[in-house]
């Protein structure tokens, strides 16, 4: 279901991030030049109402050659995602696997603890994951699809934080963005078939 057909039934918040999406994927397949898509996105954060949201994307046709979707490694949860969530670990550990649905924002507070979360198998809201991780004498490992986006920062501190993506985002793919700070700990970030 598209933004158009299901507007009467959603929340805003929910219309605001598929109508964003939607205009960076047509920025990512040329339809939309960066000015435009830049403007755009700021209208929608700024807007109130679900007419004004759709009047954004109202001129925009997206060139269809079959379902990117499902030749893809990750899936897009098509059921409300929660907001936000949190993982912690303190002298223990944490791990998300399998077929999971992570919220839209995941907060990870590793103390001599750990976690692993695998997005492999996970059903990803479609404005994307981030992820916002401290780790003190910790570690958080994650483990992401070959053709999801990926955008790791932080700021290690006697630690790291190590990116061994290789990825290749394919069409209409969720975007995961990493933000850590690390103290005598470490982030790793890789793709595993």
């Amino acid at each position: 279901m598209g933004v158009v057909e299901s507007y009467q039934e959603s929340k805003i918040d929910d219309i605001r991030d598929e109508v964003v999406a939607l205009l960076k994927n047509a920025y990512a397949q040329g339809v939309l030049d960066v000015d435009t898509m830049e403007k755009r996105i700021k209208k929608a954060i700024n807007s109130n109402t679900k007419a004004e949201l759709l009047e954004l994307v109202e001129d925009i046709s997206l060139p269809t050659t079959g379902s990117s979707e499902a030749a893809s490694a990750w899936s897009i949860n098509k059921h409300d995602t929660k907001n936000e969530e949190s993982i912690i670990a303190i002298f223990g550990e944490s791990v998300k696997g399998g077929r999971w649905t992570p919220a839209r924002k995941i907060r990870c507070c590793h103390i001599m603890g750990g976690a692993r979360l695998d997005f492999r198998e996970a059903e990803l809201p479609r404005s994307g994951v981030s992820i916002h991780a401290f780790c003190f004498m910790g570690s958080l490992e994650v483990i992401i699809p070959n053709d999801v986006g990926i955008f790791v920062a932080g700021i290690p501190i006697f630690g790291g934080i190590n990116d061994a993506t290789s990825n290749q985002k394919s069409r209409g793919a969720p975007d995961i963005s990493i933000k850590a700070l690390t103290i005598m700990g470490g982030v790793s970030v890789k793709n595993i078939p």
